[in-house]
């Protein structure tokens, strides 16, 4: 379901940048930047949750890297932010994009024109201080994905609050 998502995200990006920045092509990136989750969800493929957190350093040696290996390239860029819940981050999320902008205007690179950014989340950090504050910073460059399971009953019976009690509202 992701990679339809990325994909179909890819082909819009291509689309609305073909007729300025002909020969573009699209970049996905995912960071996953925590294990950590807010639900305890009854399906969830992470079966061994921690609160473990990605890096600012990790973060910055990989966007380095990519500046490296395509720096003469005609990308388009997305960049993915996952998690267990990846709001719980939202200020390392705002740190890593600070980086990326800083490298897009120092290495003169138009990928800081060209980048979109993806973001999918339970929603249950949604109104948080950081998170809104992410929201302001990335404004117009974000897609924002709350993940629900169908209607309520459904989405109640499976994601849960570690105290057992239903998260769709």
């Amino acid at each position: 379901m992701k990679k339809l998502r990325a994909e179909s995200y890819n082909n819009e990006l291509e689309r609305i940048y073909k007729w300025k920045y002909p020969n573009k092509k699209v970049i996905s990136v995912t960071f996953q930047v925590t294990e950590a989750c807010t639900l305890a969800c009854t399906y969830c493929y992470q079966h061994n949750k921690t609160p473990a957190v990605m890096s600012f350093e990790t973060a910055k040696k990989f966007i380095d890297n990519l500046f490296v290996e395509y720096k003469d390239t005609h990308y388009a860029v997305i960049l993915e932010f996952i998690g267990g819940e990846p709001l719980l981050q939202a200020k390392l999320i705002k740190q890593i994009m600070e980086y990326w902008y800083y490298k897009c205007i120092t290495e003169n690179l138009l990928w800081g024109k060209l980048t979109r950014v993806s973001l999918c989340s339970n929603g249950t950090e949604y109104f948080s201080e950081d998170a809104q504050e992410l929201f302001k910073f990335l404004n117009n460059t974000l897609s924002f994905t709350v993940s629900i399971d169908g209607n309520k009953e459904l989405h109640d019976s499976a994601r849960i609050h570690p105290d057992g009690k239903g998260s769709y509202d």
